[in-house]
Order: C-alpha cells, then structure tokens, then sequence
C-alpha cells in the first residue's frame, strides 16, 4: 500500500490477502480486507468486472464463515 496506496493493484492485493485468511478460517482479519478492495475498486474502477470480483469474494467468505447447518457431518465423518 505504501507504493501505489490507491490503485486497482492494491485492491487486487487486498482481496487476495482476504482470501487467504478466509482460507486459513479467520473471517474477522478476512472481511476488513474484502472491504477495502471493495472501496478501492468501487472508487477506481465503478461498474467494471473488478466491482463483480469484489461482490464475488465477500460473498463467498460470508457464506463459508456461516456455521454448518444441524445434522451437517463433512465427508467421510
């Protein structure tokens, strides 16, 4: 961010850093960091795909930070 702190480079960044504490199982460090990809793009880049890669990612993470629903058992449990 200290380089180019408000360019679509630094969104894309972000969202991946999102993605992976989404994927290490830490929504709260994910989410804030979804957030700020998000503002950038929508600041930079509004009503392009990078808007859509945005929505996309928050959605997923929201969705995996769900708890599983009753009587759920992962494979092979």
């Amino acid at each position: 961010e200290e380089l180019a702190p408000r360019s679509l480079s630094t969104a894309r960044t972000l969202s991946i850093l999102g993605k992976v504490e989404a994927t290490r199982g830490d929504f709260e460090q994910a989410e804030p960091l979804l957030e700020r990809a998000h503002a950038l793009r929508q600041e930079l880049a509004p009503g392009t795909i990078e808007i859509a890669h945005s929505v996309s990612a928050r959605g997923t993470v929201r969705v995996q930070a769900l708890p599983p629903p009753d009587g759920f058992a992962p494979w092979g449990v």
